[in-house]
């Protein structure tokens, strides 16, 4: 499940009238629930393409463990 969080960027951060742009990816396998939180980096909006990828290496992780 993806949630995406908007918020006005902070005053003195970032191009006046940008968002601040949070996703939260949560990943369920069996009994096993990891959250992912996207923030970007240094007050830029974060890449979708890049939680995807995260998501994809947790998923992988965690059949991994589980066996």
């Amino acid at each position: 499940m993806l949630f995406e969080m908007r918020s006005p960027m902070p005053d003195g951060m970032g191009e006046p009238g940008t968002e601040e742009v949070r996703l939260v990816r949560a990943v369920r396998i069996g009994d096993v629930v990891t959250v992912l939180w996207e923030q970007g980096w240094e007050h830029t909006a974060v890449v979708r393409s890049q939680v995807d990828a995260d998501s994809r290496r947790a998923v992988a992780a965690i059949e991994t463990w589980l066996g």
